[in-house]
């Protein structure tokens, strides 16, 4: 995560211009880098789910969930880091 991070804050310049689909893909891409770290080690500790519920819940539900929340958060904060910005 801290990868991501960081990659974020240094293309920030170039590519974040405040747009909601940029944030959805980012959150999304790192969820998804994260769910995939879980699911690889998860598996070899505890074998009790099958290849079908691993994929749906950590590949599809998990990365689009935190991606939702991830905007509705944003959204919340746009103003408060924008007032921020201007001072």
């Amino acid at each position: 995560m801290f990868i991501i991070a960081y990659a974020i804050g240094y293309m920030r310049d170039q590519l974040y211009k405040g747009s909601y689909i940029i944030t959805f893909v980012l959150i999304f891409i790192g969820s998804l880098i994260d769910s995939i770290v879980n699911i690889g080690t998860s598996s070899i500790i505890y074998q009790s789910y099958n290849i079908s519920t691993l994929f749906v819940k950590g590949l599809l539900v998990a990365p689009i969930v935190n991606s939702l929340i991830g905007l509705v958060i944003y959204r919340l904060s746009k103003r408060a880091v924008l007032k921020l910005k201007e001072d």
